[in-house]
């Protein structure tokens, strides 16, 4: 490992960095790197309405979730085998999903991990399920139990990630998630994943059981105005 030379990104100051595998600094100082992170971007046309906006990352081509939305149902009609259980079903989308539901793939994923990841093994909790399952109802497209690797070897694992729109829905459990050592933990995760450019959402079990609609307007919420 030995230190080079770069120029800042954003105000071409010169500064050192670590030469190492992974990363490398592209910013020479936090406030550089929030500079980027928030410039905006040219406006664009949204695909559905024609509206003009400014879209919040490059990939953004609809002004709203909404308008997202309502383009999805034009999409031609496929059939597919779920990868989990086999069954037959058919999907409007030009990506196709590999699982009939989301609880299929919680539980096929959760098999995949049980295999992948020494000392992961744990089952879907019920708060988890139900969450999937409202995201599904609610037309949110997602992948569950997504890793996110770290520069320094290290990696976190989500519960929820929304495709597209960079956001992690947690799911924490009232009595784990409140241990002083796995909140010192979520704080680590929280710090890293909004670093990397993630909208981090965690729900309490006990949020999610009383009011799991007003769970899902949250995320609806984030996925409309940023």
């Amino acid at each position: 490992m030995r230190k080079v030379t770069r120029l800042c990104e954003v105000c071409d100051t010169p500064f050192f960095v670590q030469k190492r595998g992974g990363v490398e600094s592209r910013y020479c100082s936090k406030r550089c790197g929030g500079i980027a992170r928030r410039a905006p971007l040219a406006p664009i046309t949204c695909a559905n309405c024609e509206a003009v906006f400014i879209p919040r990352t490059a990939i953004n081509k609809y002004c709203s979730w909404s308008c997202k939305l309502a383009a999805s149902t034009t999409r031609p009609i496929i059939t597919v085998t779920c990868q989990g259980c086999a069954t037959v079903f058919t999907v409007r989308s030009s990506r196709p999903r590999r699982y009939c539901t989301q609880s299929c793939q919680l539980d096929a994923l959760h098999r995949l991990n049980r295999d992948r990841y020494a000392g992961m093994d744990r089952p879907v909790t019920a708060i988890e399920r139900a969450m999937a399952e409202a995201l599904t109802a609610n037309g949110i497209p997602f992948d569950a139990e997504v890793r996110i690797d770290t520069p320094w070897g290290s990696m976190f694992l989500c519960d929820f990630v929304v495709r597209g729109a960079m956001i992690v829905i947690e799911c924490d459990g009232d009595y784990w998630h409140s241990l002083p050592n796995t909140q010192r933990r979520d704080r680590r995760k929280n710090a890293y994943l909004r670093h990397v450019g993630y909208t981090v959402l965690r729900f309490w079990e006990r949020d999610i059981k009383a009011d799991l609609p007003g769970c899902i307007a949250q995320v609806v919420a984030k996925l409309d105005h940023g």
